[in-house]
């Protein structure tokens, strides 16, 4: 690559110890495009035709010179018959990924694969298609190249940019292991939760309790997006990153804080050619309102399903009062997450424990080691040096080590779970190895409380 185009794609390094602003009012155009070029990350949806759709961080005046570079690279590539797929510039790693008529970029001076970064962008594309589903997607391109995809999105754009901010501000853990996180919850508490589920799913006033024909899934999300249980299908399984797509629209938004609402959905994984309809409520009034703050996610096939489905969630609620289970899970979201001190693993600063048959992972609290966005970003980058290692396509290492100025992390990843684990610089590998054995072996004796081990079937 030439000198030239090198330096034009070149960003600022942005130093660990500089908070991230998102508010760019009040700041000169030549504040703002140096803040922009300060970023260590960031996301480009363009159009093959070169038209911009959308940046996760900079408006179109900004992003437009850096659009027509990036789509001249690729088209260069593409008269060559070749795909591009990945390049670098100064400190920046760019992944290119085309879909049908949109070319989806990754600009990142993170020490990110190429691999997880594209598995980023496939997010960022799923969140897209939720929006519109796939053949509409496809449609919009061939009638017109050049169409401008952002007015379908409408409004629904800040879905795009809230997950799209929360992978650039540190890093996304769900993203990164491929699971869900639940919530710590006592297995005989979840146990009768999923009776109720599945008793919820029948409407009482029906001949023969026959099932509700109205719901495909029900789910119960504690504050933050920890999964508390599932119903759903005997043959189907919700995929985590169609749960993402659904946990990303709860929490990271304000537009779904209040209320119940009725939207459809296409949950890619699912089916990507055609819409569900999503009903969000409340179970046991909403957060602000002293409640609480858990949400109910029910998801029909059927177009005119509101009142059904509200009805599946006032049974789920009353039940949960009657049992007295809202206080327990309530008590539970309020202890938070066990921290590394109280598993027995105190020379561990952080880890993250994936249960690959359940697709579930659990973490500690952040700690004040990682509570500043650039501590957490640092960790970030370390938990994806380990996994990247771990999972090289040639590799046949199944413990992997790396060693920083600031921290020694561990990789250990078997064909029951994955491992990443982080201390302090001076801790010796045996130390933490001895630590991570504590973490597994609490993660199996605790199974059923850490995971929804199956949910409610029906």
């Amino acid at each position: 690559m030439s000198d030239a185009v090198s330096e034009r794609l070149s960003f600022s390094y942005l130093e660990e110890e500089e908070e991230e602003s998102e508010d760019d009012e009040g700041l000169t155009e030549e504040e703002r495009l140096d803040k922009f070029r300060h970023r260590p990350k960031n996301f480009l949806i363009l159009s093959r035709a070169g038209k911009p759709i959308y940046a996760t961080y900079g408006d179109e005046l900004l992003i437009a010179g850096y659009v027509a570079v990036i789509q001249t690279i690729i088209s260069f590539w593409e008269d060559l018959d070749d795909q591009l797929k990945s390049f670098e510039a100064g400190p920046y790693r760019f992944v290119v990924m085309a879909e049908g008529g949109l070319y989806l970029v990754a600009i990142s001076s993170c020490e990110e694969s190429e691999g997880q970064l594209r598995t980023q962008l496939d997010a960022l594309y799923t969140q897209i298609v939720s929006t519109l589903t796939l053949p509409a997607l496809n449609s919009a391109f061939s009638r017109r190249g050049n169409y401008d995809l952002r007015r379908l999105l409408g409004g629904t754009d800040v879905f795009l940019r809230s997950f799209g901010r929360g992978m650039c501000r540190g890093f996304e853990a769900g993203v990164l292991v491929g699971g869900v996180e639940s919530l710590w919850l006592r297995q005989r508490t979840r146990a009768a939760i999923s009776k109720i589920l599945l008793s919820s799913i029948h409407d009482p006033t029906a001949k023969g309790k026959g099932r509700q024909s109205a719901l495909l899934y029900g789910i119960l999300v504690a504050p933050g997006g920890q999964l508390i249980d599932i119903v759903r299908p005997r043959q189907h399984s919700l995929h985590p990153s169609d749960l993402h797509l659904l946990f990303n629209m709860l929490y990271n938004s304000s537009t779904f804080s209040q209320g119940e609402h009725w939207l459809p959905i296409c949950l890619p994984k699912f089916n990507p050619n055609g819409f569900l309809y999503v009903y969000l409520g409340w179970i046991g009034g909403g957060s602000g309102n002293g409640g609480t703050g858990l949400r109910c996610v029910l998801v029909s096939a059927e177009k005119e399903g509101f009142f059904a489905l509200r009805g599946v969630r006032e049974r789920i609620e009353e039940e949960m009062r009657e049992g007295k289970l809202l206080g327990k899970v309530e008590g539970s979201v309020g202890r938070g997450r066990k921290t590394c001190a109280e598993i027995g693993a105190g020379y561990i600063r952080h880890f993250l424990y994936k249960s690959r048959a359940n697709v579930q992972f659990v973490m500690p609290p952040w700690g004040h080691h990682y509570n500043p966005l650039p501590d957490r970003r640092r960790l970030g980058q370390l938990y994806h040096r380990l996994h990247a290692a771990i999972h090289e396509k040639h590799t046949k290492d199944r413990l992997h080590e790396v060693v920083t100025e600031t921290e020694t992390g561990f990789a250990w990843v078997t064909p029951e779970f994955e491992l990443y684990c982080v201390g302090g610089p001076r801790v010796p590998i045996w130390v933490l190895v001895q630590n991570a054995n504590v973490i597994v072996k609490w993660a199996r004796r605790e199974e059923g409380r850490l995971f929804c081990v199956g949910g409610a079937v029906f």
